[in-house]
């Protein structure tokens, strides 16, 4: 790795230490929904289903932008998803839909 060791290599990797940053994001948004979910809600489902949702969202789609654009479209995604799920749990209930 050379004589810097593992903060050299991941300085030389990612420079503006961007990916790191990302990747922190991710990992803290799971914690939170998981633990929520576990202990708050006390849905041991939920929480698994939580930490799916942040790593689907949150680090397997690019989502560009300033900050504000990242938090809309986040929250168009959260909101058309509530819409879908719903319907989705409505129409489950009837085998013709």
């Amino acid at each position: 790795m050379g004589s810097r060791g593992l903060t050299g290599w991941v300085q030389a990797k990612d420079p503006g230490l961007s990916a790191l940053h990302h990747a922190l994001r991710v990992t803290l948004a799971a914690c939170l929904g998981f633990y929520v979910c576990r202990y708050i809600v006390d849905d041991r489902q939920m929480a698994v289903f939580a930490v799916f949702g942040v790593i689907a969202v949150g680090a397997l789609s690019e989502i560009t932008g300033t900050p504000q654009q990242r938090t809309r479209g986040y929250l168009a995604s959260l909101a058309a998803g509530f819409v879908l799920v719903t319907l989705g749990t409505l129409l489950a209930g009837n085998t013709w839909a």
